[in-house]
């Protein structure tokens, strides 16, 4: 049998290229590894510059803002300028607002869009426009870490408020003031930023359709307060309660839940039945025979009294550290929270409340108002659910 021939191919000789001859590969895959790490890296550096650079135009007197995510739904009847807004950012999120207004004390919207989808004057950086229908009073440069807190925020899934309460609520004498309060909304929650205070009251039951722990929060007062002598009870206190309740019945009368932290005084009670119309009358007379009848407050009236009625809904009940103005029945059942909202009580709001309270500031609903809110102490911090 004849020997084979072998005919060696190999470049030079080469034995280990004798296994096989390797073919020209494109270039192509490699080219667009090295766009693709550029892409990266400029998109890293853009969004630190966006983070960190003071980018975004926002009103001096800015008192609400909310960062909407894309293809967040969006309520009827909001303003006009937050409508034209998310509509031209089509696929990127915006920034939706209210600001003060100096002259009247009113609550201006306004909106920040990418600069690049909106042609129209105003502030703007090479980022981010500010947009309204009126022009803008002073305008700051933020970074939107500074504005958020964290550049996480605004990568998180969910959306995120924050609202300036001075700014608000109050007149414009304080409207400088920056304490503000914000945090990220996800399922039914809120985390908000500010700190629970110390020794929150805790208590067995709450009752009516709304209750504030005021020795928690004693800011909370005077608006309350305020509140009640809009529906008709003038009540003006020299001590405070410790906490209150307050309910409606369907004819709009109102009734009320106080408790002290010590038996009340005789002052104190005083001060309540006066809160109802009750009075003391001392009759004197005048230099020239005028005779005048004065009301005082009925001390003596009350100082021993535990119940003072009148009709169902025109009562002052005393009952130990506890009064009632109005319906004592309201406050017989136990208001039933949320399951998901279990820890120390700070407050709970009916949404009738909530929407009120909203309406009587002009303030739009860019969600739906829940039934209740509450507001309890989580993880050292407030957290409102519903």
């Amino acid at each position: 049998m004849p020997e084979p021939i072998i005919h060696d191919s190999t470049p030079k000789g080469n034995a280990i290229l004798a296994y096989g001859e390797s073919s020209r590969r494109s270039r192509l895959p490699i080219i667009l590894a090295l766009a693709a790490g550029v892409l990266v890296c400029a998109f890293a550096a853009l969004s630190l510059a966006v983070a960190l650079g003071k980018t975004i135009p926002l009103p001096a007197t800015a008192s609400a803002i909310l960062y909407v995510k894309p293809g967040m739904p969006m309520p009827d009847g909001l303003p006009e300028i937050w409508t034209k807004a998310r509509t031209m950012s089509g696929p990127f999120p915006v920034i939706l607002g209210l600001r003060r207004d100096d002259g009247t004390g009113g609550q201006v919207p306004f909106a920040i869009v990418p600069s690049f989808v909106s042609a129209a004057s105003g502030p703007s950086s090479w980022a981010f426009r500010l947009i309204e229908d009126s022009p803008s009073g002073p305008v700051v440069m933020s970074s939107p870490r500074s504005i958020a807190g964290s550049f996480r925020a605004f990568a998180d899934r969910n959306v995120w408020i924050r609202l300036w309460p001075d700014r608000l609520l109050t007149d414009a004498t304080v409207a400088d003031n920056d304490g503000s309060i914000k945090g990220t909304f996800s399922d039914g929650l809120w985390r908000t930023d500010i700190k629970a205070p110390d020794g929150i009251e805790t208590r067995d039951r709450i009752s009516g359709q709304d209750f504030v722990a005021i020795r928690t929060v004693p800011g909370a007062w005077p608006v309350i307060e305020s509140m009640i002598r809009d529906q008709g009870i003038d009540l003006r206190m020299t001590v405070p309660p410790s906490a209150v309740s307050w309910t409606f019945d369907q004819d709009g009368r109102m009734s009320l839940e106080m408790r002290f932290d010590a038996a009340m005084s005789t002052t104190t009670k005083a001060e309540l039945a006066g809160s109802m119309g009750l009075a003391d009358t001392h009759e004197y007379t005048l230099e020239d025979g005028t005779v005048v009848t004065e009301l005082r407050l009925p001390m003596q009236a009350v100082s021993s009294s535990t119940d003072t009625s009148q009709d169902a809904f025109d009562r002052i009940v005393f009952r130990g550290q506890d009064v009632f103005l109005g319906n004592p029945d309201a406050f017989s059942d136990t208001t039933e929270l949320p399951q998901s909202c279990r820890g120390p009580v700070i407050a709970v709001l009916d949404g009738k409340s909530v929407s009120n309270l909203l309406a009587m500031f002009h303030l739009p609903f860019i969600f739906e108002i829940p039934n209740r809110i509450v507001w309890l102490e989580r993880d050292g911090n407030v957290v409102a659910c519903w």
